[in-house]
């Protein structure tokens, strides 16, 4: 790494170890809109009279079935978790820009975004293998249910969305832990070198 690369690192550690109150009511505030939205796409599944409550199947539907479908998980997920949580953040993040950090530190940071905004630098391909994986975990546990050759009309929709969803658990679990928990370290290895 550079030492500019370094000086963003121990300046973004600077900043969390400072003001490390406000760090830990962001990360609170989404890990909590995360849950909220996983158990409001259920409740909407189970509660909409689109899909007769989540009991029917991929072949009953209309593209208008669908359609409307989406626009109403929008529109509630909008109104129940998103701007509530929208709300909580920009509180939190006001109250710290306003009241709680330094001239200096908002200096600091209004400086780092103008040269972060010169030079950006666009990630991709990551995507795909978390897919992937998502993909083998949906047919280990289409498998396990004894479902891997059941046809899409024989099981009710919202079983597919509670075994994809599940998918996505596990391969945060079993592939994103580990990934966590290294460039954790990595970075606390970096960090106490500065």
């Amino acid at each position: 790494m550079d030492d500019e690369t370094l000086s963003d690192i121990s300046f973004f550690s600077f900043m969390v170890k400072k003001y490390w109150k406000i760090a830990l009511l962001l990360v609170i505030g989404i890990v909590v809109a995360i849950i909220a939205a996983i158990f409001t796409l259920f409740y909407i599944f189970y509660h909409l009279d689109i899909g007769a409550y989540g009991t029917w199947s991929i072949g009953q539907f209309s593209v208008g079935d669908v359609i409307l479908g989406f626009l109403w998980v929008i529109l509630l997920e909008l109104l129940i978790v998103g701007l509530p949580t929208l709300a909580y953040l920009g509180t939190i993040f006001g109250i710290w820009w306003y009241k709680l950090i330094s001239p200096e530190d908002k200096e600091e940071l209004k400086k780092r975004e103008k040269q972060s905004n010169k030079k950006i630098k666009r990630y991709g391909g990551g995507a795909g293998a978390f897919g992937f994986f998502v993909f083998i975990f949906f047919l280990i546990i289409l498998q396990i249910d004894g479902n891997i050759f059941t046809d899409f009309n024989t099981l009710p929709y919202v079983y597919w969305i509670e075994t994809w969803l599940w998918a996505v658990l596990w391969t945060f679990v079993i592939i994103g832990v580990p990934c966590i928990i290294l460039g954790l370290w990595y970075l606390k290895k970096k960090l106490y070198k500065l």
